[in-house]
Order: structure tokens, then C-alpha cells, then sequence
């Protein structure tokens, strides 16, 4: 056998245990995009994937054929990356209950998280949220948390937030006490 025959792409014993549990676990894989040949491997083995994690790599975007390939999904991790963003996408994963986003650089929650009809999850903490429109439609009655702790929410945001009826939880601070740096602000009220 030569040399060439016996190279295996790193990533492939876990696209296989993915093809056997339905989980793809490629977190702390050192990755700037998921390869192509995951992809391609997951579609030719016609691999019905329901969790997908991502974290802690070093992902600036969301390659869009992660949730037109993986349409299946329920459960996503893409915590600890350097993302800001997410693709539209997004919205074709309409089995999605479990989002993370949380510890990249999101500056504000993308509009489509709201569209997803099954989501029960959202954890955006820490990443550097100022405000987010809840009056924009949202599509999903399951919704149960949005996870905003460790962001630099604006006293103004908070405030707002009060006095409006949503039905889902937001989790604003931990343990009680806000560490959003509201100290710097001056309070007119």
C-alpha cells in the first residue's frame, strides 16, 4: 500500500462515529471552516446527523451548507468561535430546539433565530450584545430561554425589557447581580 492510500483525513473517524450515533463532534478541532470533504463524506453515506458540535475552534462564519446538508439538526454548538455572524440559512433548520452561539462576537441576536418553529434554547451569552428587538415576530411558541448573560446590555434594554410581555425567559445576570459594566452609565431616572 503506498503512502497516499494510507492517509485518512483527521476528521474522519468522527464523521463515522457521527454516521453511527447521529452526533458530529468536531469540537477542539482547530478549525477555520469545516472541510469540504465532511460534507461530502455525510452525504455520501447519507448520514442522518441530529447534533452537530463545532465549539471552541476558531470559526469566523457559518458555511451555509452546514444547515442544507445537516437539515436534520436539533441540537447546535457553536460556542467559543470568533462568528458574528449566522447564514440565512440557518432558517432550513426548522427541527432545531438547541442553539448556542455564546463567547464569539455576535453584536446583536440575528433576526432568523426567531423563525425556527422548534427552538427551546438560545444561549448567546458572552459575546458583546447591546440590545436586542423583541418586537419583531417570533415564530416559535417552544421558545423557553434566551440566554443574554455576559453581554454589555444596555441599562435601556433592560429597562425595556420589564415592560414588555414575552413568553419565554431571559436570563439577564448571574447569580443574581448584573456584570454588565452598568456603572459606567448615567441612570436619568
Amino acid at each position: 500500500m503506498d503512502q497516499k492510500q494510507k492517509r485518512v483525513h483527521p476528521l474522519y473517524p468522527k464523521c463515522e462515529e457521527a454516521i453511527a450515533t447521529g452526533i458530529l463532534d468536531l469540537k477542539q478541532s482547530e478549525l477555520t471552516l469545516i472541510p469540504q470533504a465532511v460534507f461530502k463524506f455525510m452525504s455520501c453515506a447519507e448520514a442522518d446527523v441530529k447534533e452537530c458540535d463545532i465549539s471552541h475552534n476558531e470559526l469566523k462564519y457559518l458555511q451555509p451548507q452546514l444547515p442544507l446538508k445537516f437539515n436534520n439538526l436539533t441540537n447546535l454548538n457553536l460556542a467559543h468561535n470568533m462568528m458574528s455572524t449566522l447564514p440565512v440559512e440557518i432558517g432550513s433548520l426548522r427541527g432545531l430546539e438547541v442553539l448556542d452561539f455564546s463567547y464569539n462576537v455576535f453584536c446583536t441576536l440575528p433576526d432568523i433565530v426567531f423563525q425556527l418553529p422548534h427552538l427551546t434554547l438560545l444561549y448567546a451569552h458572552g459575546n458583546i450584545i447591546r440590545e436586542v428587538d423583541l418586537t419583531k415576530p417570533i415564530e416559535t411558541d417552544r421558545l423557553d430561554l434566551v440566554d443574554l448573560r455576559y453581554n454589555p446590555l444596555t441599562r435601556e434594554f433592560c429597562r425595556n425589557l420589564m415592560r414588555i410581555n414575552i413568553n419565554f425567559r431571559v436570563a439577564l445576570y448571574d447569580e443574581g447581580h448584573c456584570d454588565y459594566g452598568f456603572d459606567n452609565e448615567t441612570d436619568s431616572d
